[in-house]
């Protein structure tokens, strides 16, 4: 069997590495205009349950370690619980993992831009197709992938050089909605943006994000910061992440197939699982079944503990953890897998600890 994937980011890496494991011919498509494992946002470097992704926690690229999120907002005193999370610097990780990846045998076209011209002559040569190439892929128009626009976050970002001496931790505040974050990767380097479920006017969005920022010391210019659409559970219809296209069984993965977390906007374990499944299964129905298993629990927390979060803000829940000292900790709070995770979880952020 021939496997091309497009995309060169977490999605698209765990997934050559597991047909590697299975197929002789897989090749690795960037479907980017950008320099190929360089990211052009902000976000994307705070990794989660690093232990269950095929990233080691020694790997050059892997920074540091974090343990709690600093709350920047005037609501909470206290800091946020992390558990088995990492600062990365994303394009180190990623390139490392190509490199590796090459002497394994994996073959790369990193340089062409996939249109859907292209994607069609990817179809006709390969027998699976793994399109891994974001949160609008290159197989959207092609195979009719409808959006819901309820279910995705919108986010601006850059990336910052000076001195963050002043914040030796991962942090983030209010913002709309959602929150702002200042994630520090080296004592001259941070990852600085916002998301939320609307900005509706971009324009108002930097200038708040700007005041925010100020109000901690850091400047940031207007015209760096990058916009973005994530995708998230409900964004796309898993039935539609597994169709045949020409020649070839297509699966999408990751952003691509809306895999993102509802109420933190993070998705890079997400991305690692669904690229490894894509390719270990043997049929498109088995990827979706996959999908639905795999997502179901998680699905129904993120459409009510989720929806609750998206509607009262960020904010509140700040103000609610002040008050009743509820025990909430990242990741397990907020991407509960099965009936006793997700109860636990809503144990935790219900029961006072005070």
């Amino acid at each position: 069997m021939r496997v091309a994937v497009l995309g060169s980011g977490f999605a698209g890496l765990s997934a050559a590495e597991k047909a590697l494991e299975k197929y002789e011919d897989v090749v690795l498509y960037s479907s980017s205009k950008k320099e190929v494992s360089k990211p052009e946002n902000g976000y994307g470097e705070l990794l989660e349950s690093l232990s269950k992704t095929p990233v080691s926690r020694t790997g050059e690229g892997v920074l540091r370690k974090t343990e709690e999120l600093k709350w920047l907002g005037d609501e909470m005193s206290k800091n946020l619980k992390m558990n088995d999370c990492y600062v990365i610097d994303r394009s180190i990780v990623q390139a490392n993992w190509i490199e590796k990846l090459e002497d394994e045998g994996l073959l790369t076209n990193l340089e062409e831009k996939i249109d859907e011209e292209k994607f069609d002559e990817i179809c006709t040569g390969f027998d699976l197709v793994i399109d891994a190439s974001g949160p609008e892929p290159v197989s959207e128009k092609i195979l009719d992938i409808s959006n819901n626009e309820e279910y995705a976050i919108e986010s601006i970002s850059t990336r910052k050089v000076e001195s963050f001496n002043d914040h030796p931790m991962t942090a983030v505040g209010p913002f709309m909605k959602k929150f702002y974050w200042i994630n520090t990767r080296s004592k001259d380097r941070a990852t600085v943006g916002a998301v939320s479920n609307n900005l509706p006017n971009l324009d108002d969005a930097k200038t708040l994000l700007e005041k925010k920022l100020n109000n901690h010391e850091v400047e940031i210019k207007r015209e760096n910061l990058r916009y973005g659409k994530i995708p998230f559970l409900g964004y796309r219809d898993f039935k539609k992440s597994a169709q045949n296209h020409i020649n070839a069984e297509v699966r999408l993965v990751g952003d691509a197939a809306g895999l993102n977390n509802g109420i933190t906007g993070f998705g890079l374990q997400r991305a690692c699982e669904s690229g490894k499944a894509a390719a270990e299964l043997s049929s498109n129905e088995k990827y979706v079944e996959w999908l639905k298993s795999s997502y179901r629990i998680a699905k129904l927390y993120d459409h009510t503990v989720g929806k609750i979060a998206r509607i009262l803000g960020w904010s509140t829940f700040a103000k609610y953890m002040e008050v009743t000292g509820a025990n909430i900790t990242y990741p397990a709070s907020t991407d509960p897998r099965t009936p006793k995770e997700a109860l636990k979880a809503v144990k935790d952020i219900a029961t006072a600890s005070k």
